[in-house]
């Protein structure tokens, strides 16, 4: 539905068009649109998130990398434009933001934890990297430079890892680590 940027109507409509769909998941009969989103109001997150370890255990024993990034969603419809013209001034907007682990191989969502943004990015890498790490055997991990620390580094390696993040240089070029040091000096 969010690939699509469609609603619960159009789903069920496109459903009627998918008898093959239907089969794979075994719906005999759709549901009225209204059902899913009470379905999604109502379910608790630690349901969700069970279900989603439960799925890992289908697609994968064995990960060679996990990658973890975040993005951030709008918590409202008004344009940057809009806010502009309303107030004189650029706001900073609230919103919501993602992250996640994702198994490359199969890609598979390892974990998620959303929290309301903005937020730095390093907050959650501890978490990502243990609750991926319980899941399946890492061997690498891989995050862009907002997820560059000695602390983190450190963790992957610990948990028998090796992490692939970029070092963010410092003024003056020096870099404070030995984990950070050793990751600067192959580049």
């Amino acid at each position: 539905m969010k690939y699509m940027k469609t609603n619960y109507r159009d789903i069920i409509e496109l459903l009627e068009l998918m008898p093959e769909i239907r089969e794979i998941i075994s719906l005999n009969q759709l549901p009225h649109f209204t059902t899913i989103n009470k379905f999604f109001l109502r379910i608790r997150t630690s349901m969700l998130y069970n279900t989603l370890i439960q799925t890992v255990y289908l697609f994968t024993e064995r990960a060679d990398v996990i990658a973890i990034d975040s993005t951030g969603y709008s918590s409202n419809y008004a344009s940057r434009y809009y806010v502009q013209r309303m107030h004189g001034e650029q706001e900073r907007r609230s919103y919501i933001k993602a992250s996640l682990s994702v198994d490359t191989n199969t890609q598979c969502i390892l974990s998620v934890k959303p929290r309301p943004g903005p937020r730095n990015d390093n907050i959650d890498f501890g978490f990502f990297v243990k609750e991926s790490s319980r899941l399946v055997r890492i061997a690498w991990i891989v995050a862009d430079k907002g997820y560059d620390s000695e602390r983190n580094h450190r963790l992957v390696w610990e948990l028998g890892g090796r992490c692939m993040i970029p070092v963010r240089r410092r003024e003056g070029g020096k870099t404070y680590g030995s984990f950070r040091k050793k990751i600067y000096e192959k580049v």
